[in-house]
């Protein structure tokens, strides 16, 4: 499956590549990352039902802001590498507060921040990007700082709805579970994780905290 899933996004790279360019340059009217599974309420109950209403969180990788409301405004920093998103979610949620990724962009949140929340993020990054992104937390945050993320399953059934969603994905890394843990394994110590199956496909759900 996942050589049939790397030759269809080879064959259908154009279309990627627009809808890449259309989401990097018009945010404000498309954001496909908000389509499908992610935009059902249960997908948004169930990433509440899992946070702390005590905890600071980290939004890494916050995109337009389309989860930031299940947070609390004064309990929340999105953080975005691109700049078109962290402008609409600036008009779209005034009371949030958000940030480019660039320099030092946890400036005074350090001892703030009790859990980074990563909902299908880290499948845009390569491996490498993130070790180095959590080789930074490691040196910014504080010990025992609690990690959530959610992540794309490479998909198993062929000509299914969710293997067409996923070789459409923006992103380039989506991986089986097995690969995942082994990465996650190096970055965070991980408490317990889980697949939890949506409408359409299934993401895996890891809990843990930073290495230090």
């Amino acid at each position: 499956m996942d050589f049939l899933y790397k030759i269809f996004r080879f064959f259908l790279l154009p279309l990627i590549l627009l809808a890449n360019f259309l989401q990097n340059n018009l945010a404000s009217i498309f954001t496909p990352m908000n389509m499908g599974p992610v935009s059902e309420d249960s997908y948004s109950l169930y990433i509440r039902k899992n946070i702390k209403n005590k905890n600071f969180v980290l939004d890494f990788g916050s995109g337009a802001g389309f989860f930031s409301k299940l947070f609390k405004p004064n309990k929340y920093l999105g953080v975005e590498i691109n700049k078109n998103f962290v402008d609409v979610s600036r008009k779209k949620n005034k009371k949030y507060k958000y940030r480019v990724i660039e320099n030092d962009y946890l400036k005074n949140y350090e001892n703030k921040i009790d859990l980074i929340f990563i909902n299908n993020v880290l499948h845009h990054l390569t491996d490498k990007q993130i070790l180095e992104t959590f080789s930074f937390f490691s040196k910014k945050l504080k010990k025992k700082t609690e990690v959530f993320i959610i992540e794309p399953l490479l998909p198993k059934k062929f000509f299914s709805l969710e293997f067409i969603m996923k070789v459409m994905d923006i992103g380039n890394n989506i991986k089986n579970k097995r690969n995942y843990l082994g990465l996650f394994k190096k970055i965070i110590n991980i408490n317990n994780y889980k697949i939890k199956k949506l409408e359409i496909g299934s993401v895996l759900v890891v809990k843990g905290y930073i290495k230090k």
